[in-house]
């Protein structure tokens, strides 16, 4: 099978049975084309079989790419692309050894994602001007959602009976979120008194041609846009007088954080979040044992020289 064809196969692979984005399937994609297309002369270009690749091979490649200034963090999304490849390619019959075995990853440094104090959301929440607003806020910190899943989440996405969004995420895999209830019952008024008006008979002129109304709209009874919402977030913040940049995404980090201070397992984090893998859901752990570690440097005696 010539590469070309395989990595169209392999593409399928990440698509369907992993449930990758179209943007992270097209950057490995991309990553494995750049080692199996190699250029030989200013006019043609050379594809390397699979099954004829060494270790040595994807060394050389690497070191290339380390001597034009790659960075650690994208090397080490190319070695993860190479490793799902030839993983796949073993699977498939199509090489009998794995040339990414012992290959080291370069270390690269964890970021600590940036939160919030319980204090600091505490008066996000309570100043956005409009009930609509202070709802979609509430929303977002109560469930983690992601930005996106917020924004497109359709009314029958709520269940408030049960206390439950069903959520759609990544991938097309869907989750349930419970909600606490006091988001609960801003749902319910929401939805009683606040909704319909937004989605008026005008307002549903323009919603016309849509399929799939959302949960939350503007007030012109259009569903939010990312760039809306995220300023409505900001002008919260800056009533709230937080200094620190506020993002939909730092609320969610703050949700996560703020449940693993209070004992949630990671486990049951990761499904709340809705975390592919729990190695994206440990970095949460890293922010509250900072946390643990500033407290404990502020008020134990010894740390003061006593």
């Amino acid at each position: 099978m010539q590469p070309i064809r395989i990595l169209d196969k392999f593409a399928l692979h990440l698509r369907l049975d992993l449930g990758l984005s179209p943007k992270s399937v097209e950057a490995y994609v991309s990553d494995l084309r750049q080692f199996l297309v190699q250029p030989r002369h200013q006019t043609e270009a050379a594809t390397i079989a699979p099954s004829s690749v060494s270790r040595g091979d994807i060394q050389k490649h690497l070191d290339r790419l380390k001597r034009a200034g790659t960075v650690n963090r994208t090397l080490a999304r190319k070695i993860s692309a190479l490793r799902r490849f030839f993983r796949f390619c073993a699977d498939e019959g199509l090489t009998d050894r794995d040339p990414t075995e012992k290959l080291e990853t370069p270390k690269i440094g964890r970021s600590l994602p940036k939160t919030l104090s319980l204090g600091e959301v505490e008066t996000l929440l309570a100043s956005p001007e409009t009930e609509n607003d202070r709802t979609m806020i509430r929303t977002l910190y109560a469930t983690g959602l992601r930005v996106s899943e917020l924004l497109t989440l359709p009314p029958e996405g709520i269940d408030l009976e049960a206390g439950l969004v069903r959520v759609q995420g990544k991938g097309g895999k869907i989750r349930l979120v419970p909600l606490d209830q006091q988001t609960v019952q801003m749902l319910k008024e929401y939805l009683t008194s606040v909704r319909p008006r937004l989605s008026s008979r005008q307002a549903r002129k323009r919603l016309k041609n849509s399929s799939a109304p959302t949960l939350f709209l503007s007030s012109h009874g259009r569903p939010f846009t990312r760039q809306g919402f995220w300023k409505m977030i900001r002008r919260a913040a800056l009533k709230a007088g937080i200094t620190s940049k506020v993002s939909p995404h730092v609320l969610r980090h703050a949700f996560a954080t703020h449940l693993l201070e209070r004992g949630m397992n990671l486990r049951s984090l990761q499904m709340v979040l809705g975390h592919s893998d729990i190695a994206t859901t440990e970095i949460y752990s890293h922010v509250t044992t900072t946390h643990l570690h500033e407290t404990v440097k502020k008020y134990h005696p010894r740390s003061k020289g006593g």
